[in-house]
């Protein structure tokens, strides 16, 4: 499962059980013996207090966990302001599972390798009047929810007015790398259109989200390469 996903239904499954965490992943898990996470990520403090409460679960019934991440355990929840709190958790994570490092030389979606209709988007300099603007998806509050809501049984999206990641809040940059994890996981095609050249876009920021939205977004074509027009 994708973590995203995970989450949007845990949190809804636990609502409509009246927060009984037990009943709610007896819905959603049932008698599984493993249980395998896509991009297991924590960067709200809510959703890592009701994830170690999870993960204890998890282990009391027996369940073994799989996840891939880009982050270890020691940099998940990686805001100073909270990850003090998620410290007991990374702890848990660090003594029940084996930590593996992956990571290698090749980066498959640089190369061209991958397979997935992302790529079929653009990204685009010309102004839009059409489709989601930045401001709606990003600076304004959105979870992760609302991003699988949002592309629910839809054929592709147009995103405009997006600017140099630079010249956004912390917070709209994590929420634009949520928005792309969503799309790229459900292989939605999507066009971008940007104040500044892809080359140029995330220029001045750093981290591994940052490295991995790169990655993904690098697989769009040059401007000029394709019909920029959903």
């Amino acid at each position: 499962m994708h973590f995203h996903s995970f989450f949007r239904d845990l949190h809804a499954s636990y609502f409509r059980h009246g927060f009984s965490l037990k009943r709610a992943l007896d819905e959603l898990l049932g008698d599984i013996a493993v249980l395998c996470f896509d991009e297991f990520h924590v960067h709200d403090i809510g959703d890592a207090r009701l994830l170690a409460r999870t993960l204890d679960e998890l282990f009391a019934r027996g369940v073994t966990l799989v996840a891939t991440s880009n982050y270890p355990p020691a940099g998940l929840l990686p805001n100073p302001l909270f990850h003090e709190a998620f410290a007991p958790t990374i702890a848990l994570l660090e003594s029940r599972m084996h930590v593996l490092a992956v990571d290698g030389p090749l980066d498959y979606r640089v190369n061209g390798i991958s397979s997935t209709r992302f790529p079929t988007g653009t990204w685009s300099t010309a102004d839009a009047s059409f489709g989601w603007s930045f401001t709606e998806l990003c600076v304004e509050p959105r979870s992760t929810g609302d991003y699988l809501a949002m592309i629910d049984g839809i054929e592709s999206l147009t995103v405009r007015g997006i600017p140099a990641l630079k010249d956004a809040d912390d917070n709209a940059v994590q929420r634009f790398c949520n928005l792309i994890d969503v799309l790229y996981d459900a292989d939605v095609p999507t066009h971008f259109h940007a104040m500044v050249p892809l080359a140029s876009f995330t220029a001045g920021c750093s981290g591994l989200d940052m490295a991995r939205i790169s990655s993904r977004l690098c697989e769009l074509p040059a401007e000029g390469q394709r019909d920029t027009h959903c």
